[in-house]
């Protein structure tokens, strides 16, 4: 693949969620019900966040493999690489409440009726957003680490990747900033990008070289 596109790949899915949490309207929301009520209020801001959700979903795996060959094979990449990806493809999950707040301001339903939609959700809802934030986080910190051991990336790079998504846990959890969200996932986006820019080092040694002549032999005179 073009190495402009893989770093493309690599840093849009990162990209896209920073921006959809950038646009919640509901980020400090208290419940849901205040969140379908902010739903309401603005509904081309959560219609946004599905767009986005949507080419996150389809981009946020492919740009992670994107970047696998760049790494080290090993148990510390085996780790980093299925965490992040469990979180990833956890991600559908969690839109589905998006969509319940955005469908049911459409539908005209009043918030409190919506909160109680989204309350009785079936608890593989409340599953999958678990194993999204728990997966993704871990796995990023993961794979943070093994890009400052290795040196793949530049450890300022290395240290942004390192503590993104602990940061986004921070201020989705205890701080509330949107903005603050937006610069963790960001730097999620520039780490990943940087580092699907990096020479690829898994099996260079190994492959085998092709098309070489065998010696040539002397004639007799």
């Amino acid at each position: 693949m073009n190495r402009a596109l893989t770093t493309a790949l690599a840093a849009l899915g990162p990209a896209c969620v920073a921006l959809l949490r950038l646009l919640l309207p509901y980020y400090t929301a208290p419940d849901n019900a205040a969140a379908a009520q902010a739903v309401a209020a603005h509904p081309g801001q959560e219609s946004a966040v599905l767009w986005l959700g949507l080419v996150a979903t389809l981009t946020l795996a492919p740009g992670l493999y994107a970047v696998r060959d760049v790494l080290p094979a090993g148990r510390l990449r085996a780790w980093a690489f299925g965490l992040v990806l469990i979180g990833y493809l956890s991600l559908p999950i969690v839109l589905v409440g998006d969509m319940v707040l955005w469908t049911a301001t459409e539908q005209g339903l009043d918030p409190a009726t919506t909160g109680g939609l989204l309350d009785g959700l079936h608890p593989s809802y409340g599953a999958g957003l678990g194993i999204f934030v728990a997966a993704h986080v871990v796995g990023t910190v993961l794979l943070g680490v093994l890009c400052l051991r290795t040196r793949v990336l530049p450890p300022v790079v290395g240290w942004a990747l390192t503590i993104s998504q602990p940061l986004h846990f921070v201020t989705t959890v205890f701080l509330g900033l949107a903005w603050v969200d937006l610069v963790a996932w960001g730097l999620t986006a520039l780490a990943m990008g940087w580092l699907a820019a990096a020479p690829r080092l898994v099996g260079s040694a190994a492959e085998p070289k092709l098309g070489v002549s065998p010696p040539a032999v002397p004639r007799r005179a």
